[in-house]
């Protein structure tokens, strides 16, 4: 049964051939979920983008997934990844995780520098914890949460930053983030956001479910 790992090892055309589409938006929002403290810089100015080959090579394993759900399987999507003709150029940028206490915040978000020169900005989804769980049961009453409004701030100073075409996305509670970001981050950084293309989709033998593979 196929799956994101198969998809990734697959995947040998670029995104100059062949645009970013729905299921590389699937792969990009569940890397979302690792650990990248300490590899990967924040919104500093001076913060410079990290290869995915060096973040890897210089990011602690157990760090790296450190408290992620399936741990082997997103070992395998990373190294897959890694080995991609489609992925390996990719960069890594802006790096930020917040976990507040006080505010019930759980907020994570990192930039995807794509061998296009567009740039694919993923929100982390509801992670293990107590704040998680907190922020994700207010989302049913509140409105606009701190993740939500962080994701906001998170957008428009990425975008300050980098030039060209922007994509968002995320899973769970980060495609939520992601789409309210979109709808109330600046007018000019509207305009640059592009829509994930539904088609040029992998023919249907090399489509991949939308889940890690569980026997992995």
């Amino acid at each position: 049964m196929k799956n994101m790992v198969n998809y990734v090892m697959e995947a040998h055309l670029s995104f100059e051939n062949r645009e970013l589409n729905a299921v590389d938006s699937l792969v990009l929002s569940q890397l979302a979920y690792l650990k990248f403290d300490h590899v990967v810089l924040g919104l500093s100015e001076t913060s410079s983008p990290v290869p995915i080959r060096e973040v890897v090579a210089a990011g602690n394993p157990d760090r790296l997934f450190q408290d992620v759900r399936e741990s082997k399987s997103n070992r395998q999507l990373l190294s897959a990844f890694v080995n991609s003709p489609r992925f390996q150029d990719t960069k890594l940028a802006f790096y930020v995780n917040q976990l507040d206490d006080k505010t019930e915040k759980q907020f994570s978000a990192v930039t995807f520098l794509l061998s296009d020169d567009s740039a694919y900005i993923a929100f982390r989804g509801t992670e293990s914890t107590f704040i998680g769980g907190k922020e994700e049961f207010n989302m049913a009453f509140t409105s606009p949460m701190p993740s939500q409004e962080e994701g906001v701030f998170y957008l428009n100073t990425v975008a300050k930053r980098i030039p060209g075409k922007l994509r968002i996305g995320g899973h769970s509670k980060g495609g939520n983030i992601a789409v309210y970001s979109a709808i109330h981050c600046r007018k000019s950084v509207q305009n640059r956001i592009e829509p994930v293309s539904y088609t040029h989709l992998p023919s249907p033998r090399d489509r991949t479910r939308s889940r890690m593979p569980s026997s992995a």
